[in-house]
């Protein structure tokens, strides 16, 4: 992991932490989500235990929701998401769930971008960046019980499949009954939305610029003119457009950015306060401790140590 990127949770880590065969490699996940949010619990042993599972997962992550309810936030944008829902979380995108529900149930699969760059492609431009944009600005698809139980169905295949490592072509079975999946998943999206060619418009293309700026730089510059000047705009039209969009400021996001690096590398096992500091490019171990307890209430070891 880069020094300069926000934590990035990848698929050998989700297995690690849940421990379980229902996985491919290290290019694929597949967990059940049951009561209290298990599967989330299990992937945010970094977090306090109180504090929303703050996380940036390397490669496609798929919900399918079928009981119970749940808020999650993607690039801290809120989706309140009701049973009979498919959510997609792109990859790299920052992902909040805000509340663990105690009577939820459905299916979680997360595919790896290398896995995903070796399944066959319709197209490499058109087609792709149609659906990544659309499913950037739309991220969960409302089911009927019919779609729900064809997507159950599939999960259930590559959950199996992925459970019989002697399979001589296990890998090769895997990618089929994905490519099976997508097409499903088109289907159930087309049907469901008019999606014609479209583009974002100036102000979300400098948004989602400004986005990936910070996931790479967020930790080593603090500073609204680092990021218009690598976007060759004013501090004040890049604040005016974020806030225009998302109601934050430039300021807003990349202190929230920080703090969620913070908590995350807080929770790190064998990480002192001065070496969570000196990640984050802070002056010294006092300036650190003064910005997170203005933007959390608590000192950096009150936090450590659970203290709400």
């Amino acid at each position: 992991m880069k020094s300069a990127d926000l934590p990035l949770i990848d698929i050998i880590q989700i297995n690690e932490n849940i421990g379980h065969p229902h996985s491919f490699s290290n290019d694929l996940v597949i967990e059940l989500l049951q009561t209290k949010f298990k599967a989330a619990d299990n992937c945010a042993e970094y977090l306090a235990e109180d504090a929303p599972m703050s996380v940036r997962i390397n490669g496609l992550c798929l919900i399918l929701l079928t009981k119970g309810e749940v808020t999650i936030n993607v690039d801290y944008l809120k989706f309140p998401l009701q049973a009979n829902t498919l959510f997609f979380i792109l990859p790299d995108h920052i992902l909040e769930v805000q509340c663990r529900p105690e009577d939820l149930e459905g299916k979680i699969m997360v595919i790896s971008k290398d896995m995903l760059s070796n399944l066959p492609k319709k197209n490499e431009d058109g087609d792709n960046s149609l659906q990544y944009m659309f499913l950037r600005k739309n991220p969960s698809v409302e089911l009927t019980d019919e779609e729900v139980s064809v997507l159950d169905t599939l999960f259930t295949l590559i959950r199996k499949r992925a459970e019989a490592k002697e399979h001589l072509f296990h890998k090769e079975a895997i990618q089929s009954l994905l490519y099976h999946l997508f097409f499903e998943l088109k289907n159930i999206i087309f049907k469901k939305n008019d999606i014609v060619p479209f583009e974002l418009s100036r102000k979300e293309e400098l948004f989602q610029q400004f986005l990936k700026l910070m996931f790479k730089h967020s930790r080593e510059e603090h500073s609204v003119s680092f990021y218009a000047g690598k976007m060759c705009i004013t501090p004040q039209y890049l604040s005016a457009v974020l806030k225009e969009l998302t109601g934050k400021t430039t300021n807003n996001w990349i202190d929230h950015s920080l703090i969620l690096d913070a908590k995350i590398l807080l929770k790190t096992p064998n990480m002192t306060v001065q070496q969570v500091s000196d990640m984050l490019n802070f002056s010294n171990q006092s300036t650190f401790g003064k910005f997170f307890k203005k933007h959390t209430g608590q000192s950096p070891a009150e936090f450590r140590k659970g203290k709400q």
